[in-house]
């Protein structure tokens, strides 16, 4: 006969059985690993990526690895897909099956997050790698945020990365890659490529033009004044931002992520990939006015975000007229374009674009691209100081002077014709400059008036310029 003692012990027994052999749920012992997580790698055309992947290809294996990117579907084995030309580039781009490519991506890394409290690589860690054919941050940064918050509830680590490139050198290197000839240099670099680092991060190679955006490296938005400044609050999202010049600080950060140190050498095999590369680019040299297209309109907005990003640089005075003072005027001086390159806003102007339009249209109509420095009333005054342009340029109404070409009209014969631009100041001014100067009073003014007019077209000549 069992005794209440001894069935209260075999009981204990059975109890103490079960916990050493049922598994507590996965969950629970996240929050207990030394180290777990995934680095989710957004990684910018011809900045050093190529070379990141492999370190993580080294680092955590084939298996750890997801390419959110269209190339990397082309090879049954998983390997990394690399173009290894331009035409093959376009060729890629062509196929319709390439548009909503992404979307199928995605549905994978959602399967991939959801599930990652039980099924992760044995070493605890993942990389999810966005490039080609994918949308920019301005359309998926809510979907990494939701990622990140569901990898974190999991007890893990997420670990937003991307590497930034000095933005010359960036370009010149994609100019080299897409084999762009010299004649195609300024098209290049006001149209497909113009600012492509922000293009790339907010934009991806995507037209937004469709419910579902498609994606395959056309009509992508052209990057704006506000595009950079939504670039420079996105990026306080990011828990790592490198530079290909900086590679040993990417390492850095990522041991105090991962709590991992020694094995591969991050920094290596990147420094050895960009010395070859710049080695090669050394042989693309830029003429003087392609330097001057490609630093202005082709990388203008990608050096400020790059120099506060990359040098700490404060950019807090910087703003669209600093940046293009004639684009911008040009643009508001005629309401047409202003609502169509800016939507009102100058701060949405598409430089480039506008800067293309005059070349092509504006200057053949004789539309003024820089900012007028002299006033409205100034000009107007000026055409009424001359019968022949009151009549030409105003058809004798003050309301309807063509002010732009008032101001052209000055600037090709102010020298030829000792042209005076303004409006006169008031009489007792005038006069004071007679009195100041007895040989003027003598030449202008008889005992009962001075030609008042005449004494400002003199100070407009000569006195202004001696003064």
């Amino acid at each position: 006969m069992i005794t209440r003692m001894t069935k209260n012990l075999l009981v204990l027994i059975f109890l103490l059985h079960l916990v050493k052999t049922i598994e507590p749920p996965r969950y629970s012992r996240l929050h207990y690993q030394k180290s777990c997580g995934v680095v989710y790698f957004v990684h910018l055309p011809k900045s050093g990526g190529s070379a990141v992947t492999d370190y993580f290809y080294q680092h955590l294996g084939r298996s750890g690895i997801f390419d959110y990117d269209y190339f990397s579907t082309l090879n049954a084995d998983h390997d990394i897909q690399r173009i290894g030309s331009a035409d093959a580039f376009k060729t890629h781009k062509s196929d319709p099956s390439v548009y909503h490519n992404w979307v199928k991506q995605v549905d994978q890394i959602e399967g991939i997050v959801k599930n990652y409290d039980r099924k992760r690589p044995a070493n605890g860690w993942s990389l999810i790698h966005q490039q080609s054919f994918t949308p920019g941050l301005k359309y998926s940064m809510s979907n990494i945020t939701r990622w990140r918050r569901t990898i974190e509830k999991f007890g893990c680590k997420f670990v937003l990365l991307t590497v930034l490139r000095q933005p010359v050198k960036r370009m010149i290197s994609h100019l080299h890659y897409f084999l762009v000839e010299h004649a195609d240099v300024k098209d290049y670099v006001t149209g497909y490529g113009a600012n492509f680092m922000l293009k790339s991060l907010l934009y991806g190679e995507c037209d937004y033009s469709f419910d579902i955006p498609r994606c395959y490296g056309e009509n992508m938005p052209t990057p704006t004044f506000s595009d950079l400044q939504y670039a420079l609050d996105i990026v306080n999202q990011f828990d790592v931002i490198g530079t290909v010049e900086g590679f040993d600080q990417i390492r850095t950060q990522l041991d105090v992520f991962t709590g991992r140190k020694g094995g591969v050498e991050i920094f290596g095999l990147p420094h050895m990939r960009v010395a070859q590369e710049e080695q090669k680019n050394a042989s693309y040299v830029l003429m003087e006015d392609e330097m001057q297209m490609l630093t202005k309109f082709g990388t203008g907005l990608d050096q400020i975000f790059y120099d506060k990003i990359a040098h700490k640089k404060d950019v807090s005075q910087v703003t669209q007229r600093s940046l293009y003072p004639n684009i911008t005027c040009y643009v508001e001086r005629y309401p047409d374009l202003f609502e169509a390159y800016c939507d009102f806003d100058e701060d949405k102007c598409k430089n480039a674009d506008i800067y293309n339009h005059y070349v092509k249209e504006g200057k053949q109509n004789q539309l003024t691209l820089e900012c007028r420095s002299v006033r409205d009333d100034d000009l107007i005054c000026y055409a009424q100081r001359y019968e022949d342009l009151f009549k030409g340029f105003c058809d004798e109404d003050e309301n309807s002077c063509d002010l732009d070409g008032l101001y052209n009209h000055y600037n090709e014969n102010k020298e030829t014709l000792n042209l005076v631009i303004g409006c006169k100041p008031e009489d007792r001014h005038t006069l004071c400059y007679a009195d100041r100067y007895p040989d003027l009073k003598e030449s202008f003014c008889t005992e009962e008036k001075c030609d008042v007019e005449e004494l400002f077209r003199h100070w407009q000549l000569f006195g202004q310029k001696m003064n």
